[in-house]
Parts: C-alpha cells; structure tokens; sequence
C-alpha cells in the first residue's frame, strides 16, 4: 500500500521503509519483493536492504555493487572486475592472486577499466544462479585515478580485492542473503 494510506501503487524509485520483527530476534530474511495488488512477484523489482547492504531482485540473480566511498574524495580507476561460484566458502588464504587454480576460474563481468567518482556505484547482474551454501566470489583491481595525478607512490598504488559471499538461507539466485560488499 503507498505510504500515503491509500490503496495506489509505490512510485518506482521512491525510497520507503519497511520493517518487521520476530519473536526470537535471530531470523534471517530469506527473500524480499515487491508484489502486484494479487500478491504477485513484481517483476524486475529490486529492494535494496540498507541495514545489512543487501540487494534482492526477481531476476534471480546476484548483483555486484561497486561504490566509491573514500573519504578522501578521489576518482578509484576499477579493473578486471572476475567472478566464480564455488560450492562452499575458501578460506582467508585462499583467497590470493598465488591461488592459480581460484585465478584460473575466474569469468570476466566487466571488461577494460572504468572510473568511480565519490559517492558513484557501478552495477552488475552475475549472470549465474548462486544456491544455499555456495559463495560468490568477486575479484577486482583498483589504483586511483590517473587524470587527478597521483602525488606519490603510495597514492598510485594498485590494490586487487577478493569479495566472498556465501549464500546463508533461501537458496535460488539472490533469494538468500548475499551481502553486497
């Protein structure tokens, strides 16, 4: 129903809050949508759960959200962006460009490089479904922007970065919980 009390529809893109409570306080949600006047699945829909940093949608599918939030205020040049699914989650030490055989396996998402302005996101639907107790993987490479003109090598340094994020209840694409960063 629209906040207003009235029995219309929420205007896409308006910003809502929705929220729910258990008995026993350690529930997980395991799916979120919006839904048609029958209680439908609305499709295409996405809800991004700003307490946990989740994102759901109907297409099934995990999404990886990129966002430039240094505080320092500079462009970040995002490289190489990889992904795999495997079917548990890997160590802290595994996770490694010396993992050839992670390394190995990885898929493109996003070819070339691409920059990110502060406050900016960069968006990408995995184009595979991510089941219960499988994780995510993501790998990225990041160095500040060459057009602002890095001062010192430190400034200018390259960072590669491994996301892991397992599936934790629900199953079937982003049905479950797939934190985004």
């Amino acid at each position: 129903m629209n906040i207003d009390g009235i029995d219309a529809p929420i205007p896409p893109g308006k910003t809502i809050h929705v929220g729910w409570s258990t008995s026993d306080c350690t529930s997980q949600v395991k799916d979120m949508y919006w839904t048609t006047k029958a209680h439908g699945r609305l499709r295409n829909s996405v809800i991004l759960d700003v307490r946990n940093n989740l994102t759901y949608t109907t297409g099934g599918f995990p999404i990886i959200d990129l966002t430039n939030v240094l505080e320092a205020q500079v462009n970040i040049r995002i490289r190489d962006v990889r992904f795999v699914v495997v079917d548990s989650p890997l160590p802290l030490e595994a996770l490694s460009t010396m993992n050839d055989k992670l390394m190995a396996q990885l898929r493109p998402v996003s070819e070339g490089s691409f920059v990110l302005s502060p406050g900016k996101s960069a968006r990408f639907e995995i184009p595979v479904a991510v089941k219960e107790g499988q994780s995510l993987l993501t790998v990225y490479t990041t160095s500040p922007d060459e057009a602002q003109g890095a001062v010192s090598s430190l400034q200018s340094a390259e960072a590669t970065h491994f996301m892991q994020r397992p599936v934790v209840g629900g199953g079937g694409g982003c049905g479950g919980q797939i934190p985004n960063q």
